[in-house]
C-alpha cells in the first residue's frame, strides 16, 4: 500500500511539473535553434509545412496539401527529411543502438502502456536514425542471458538491461491519466553515462490524441539527441 501510495504522489508531481514547463518554456524549435543556428526545426525547407505547423500549434493556416494527405502528414513527411538533414550532418559510423522500455502506467492498463511503448518503438525506427532492439528482440535475448524482467521498472534496472543488450539509448517513459487528461512523458537516456539527452512531454485530452501524436514524440526525442551530439 505504502509503494502504490509512493507511485501515486510521484506520478501527481510530474504531472504538475509537465503542466507548468508546457506553459512557462520556450518552444521547442527555440531551444534547437539555439544549439544550431543552421537549423530552423520544421518547415526549414518548406514555407507550408511552416503553416502546417502553425496549425497543429492552435494556429488558423489552411495550407494546400496533395491529395489523400492530411496536414498532419504532410507536417510528419518533412519533419522527417529535416531529420535526415541533421543526422546526414553527423559523423556517426552507424546509426546507434536503442529499446524502448516498456512505460510506466498509471490510471492505464498494461496492455494500453505496451502498445504505446511498441508505436514509440517503430516510430523510432522510421526515423533511420536508430537501430531498433524491439520488445519480442529483447524478450528473447535477456531471456537467454537469463535476466528477469519483472519488477525492472526503475531507471537504474532498465539502464543495466540497456548494458546487457549492448544498446546506445534507452527510451523509458510515464503515462498516465488524471481526470479526463492523458500525460505522457517520456526520455531518452545515454546507457553509458546514465545522463538524459532528450526529453518529451505533453498533455492531451484522449487517448486517441495521444496515439495520434506518438510519432511526434519521436521526432522530437531524436531531433534532440541529434541536436545535442
Amino acid at each position: 500500500m505504502l509503494i502504490l501510495m509512493k507511485k501515486q504522489i510521484i506520478f501527481i508531481i510530474s504531472a504538475v511539473i509537465i503542466l507548468a514547463s508546457c506553459a512557462s518554456s520556450p518552444s521547442m524549435q527555440t531551444v534547437y535553434m539555439q544549439k544550431d543556428p543552421d537549423y530552423s526545426g520544421p518547415g526549414r525547407t518548406s514555407d507550408s509545412s511552416a503553416a502546417q505547423n502553425n496549425q497543429r500549434a492552435g494556429g488558423s493556416a489552411q495550407p494546400a496539401t496533395r491529395a489523400g494527405q492530411s496536414a498532419d502528414d504532410e507536417l510528419y513527411n518533412q519533419r522527417l527529411r529535416d531529420l535526415k538533414y541533421l543526422y546526414d550532418r553527423k559523423n556517426f559510423t552507424a546509426p546507434p543502438i536503442a529499446t524502448v522500455m516498456n512505460f510506466n502506467s498509471q490510471g492505464l492498463s498494461a496492455l494500453d502502456a505496451q502498445f504505446i511503448s511498441d508505436y514509440l518503438s517503430s516510430a523510432l525506427y522510421n526515423t533511420k536514425a536508430f537501430r531498433i532492439i524491439d520488445r519480442n528482440q529483447r524478450e528473447t535475448l535477456l531471456q537467454e542471458l537469463s535476466f528477469s524482467m519483472s519488477g525492472c521498472s526503475e531507471e537504474s534496472c532498465q539502464l543495466e538491461m540497456g548494458r546487457l543488450l549492448s544498446a546506445d539509448k534507452i527510451v523509458v517513459g510515464n503515462l498516465g491519466k488524471i481526470s479526463s487528461r492523458f500525460i505522457m512523458d517520456v526520455r531518452m537516456i545515454d546507457v553509458s553515462s546514465g545522463e538524459t539527452v532528450s526529453v518529451s512531454n505533453k498533455i492531451y485530452n484522449s487517448m486517441d490524441e495521444l496515439i495520434d501524436d506518438s510519432r511526434f514524440i519521436a521526432v522530437n526525442l531524436t531531433e534532440g539527441f541529434l541536436l545535442d551530439n
